[in-house]
């Protein structure tokens, strides 16, 4: 992945193309893309650069009812900060803490799974909500990607 990825010179250059496609894929429209927020540094940051380069973002959030208050007060500074607009979508508690249950009595490898379903589910809802063509959310291969496959499974047909 790093060389699809790089650093440097030759990813500025890869990381500004894809701005600009986004900027083109938003003219005419309010946003240019949405952005995943969880309140963790990696989509702070990410908020923080995307309107450093000029990009209007609409933020979107997956609210779990885990939140902590550490990641919702930073989804709320940062956005208000950065003037960046924000649509949250909450889940019933009693629900996912039964998803939950059962993905802890199953034994499924992978016990974050209905959480980074239902994120992915939401963007790609609010995208299609809003007519917008892209959709950007913070993680790194470099410092997430680095457990073993075996603890990484996840399987999008465990939530129907």
């Amino acid at each position: 992945m790093d060389e699809q990825y790089p650093v440097g010179d030759i990813g500025e250059s890869m990381l500004q193309d894809i701005v600009d496609e986004m900027k083109a894929g938003g003219r005419g429209g309010s946003y240019d893309c949405i952005l995943g927020v969880s309140g963790g540094c990696d989509s702070s940051f990410l908020a923080h650069e995307m309107v450093r380069r000029g990009l209007r973002p609409l933020a979107v959030h997956f609210d779990n009812t885990w939140n902590s208050p550490i990641a919702t007060n930073n989804i709320y500074t940062v956005l208000d900060q950065l003037d960046v607009p924000l649509e949250t979508y909450v889940m019933d508690n009693h629900e996912y803490d039964d998803i939950y249950r059962a993905f802890i009595e199953s034994g499924v490898r992978d016990i974050e799974a209905p959480t980074d379903i239902g994120f992915m589910g939401v963007l790609y809802r609010a995208a299609e909500k809003h007519g917008i063509k892209h959709i950007v959310e913070g993680h790194s291969f470099r410092t997430e990607g680095v457990s073993p496959l075996g603890w990484l499974y996840m399987d999008g047909r465990y939530i129907r």
